[in-house]
């Protein structure tokens, strides 16, 4: 038991080790987030973030409505009728 435990110990402290190596030499960490891989943005894939973003900026080409009638209005209109 306590074998298997001193090993397992070793197993973790190397790879703490090995990790603590990478940062040792100002190495970064792969970049994972969506934004950083040039092929995704090639294709127009982008992060969620910046998706809602864009579709909740406002259209400034978009045309001005007329305001829509409610239910309550067209039942009033079909009643005096």
């Amino acid at each position: 038991m306590f074998h298997t435990a001193a090993i397992i110990a070793i197993i973790l402290a190397l790879c703490f080790l090995l990790l603590g190596i990478r940062l040792f030499f100002n190495r970064p960490f792969v970049h994972t987030h969506i934004d950083g891989n040039e092929a995704l943005n090639r294709q127009g894939i982008t992060c969620v973030h910046e998706t809602d973003r864009r579709e909740r900026r406002k259209n400034r080409y978009a045309v001005s409505e007329k305001s829509k009638q409610t239910t309550t209005d067209i039942k009033t209109k079909q009643q005096t009728s």
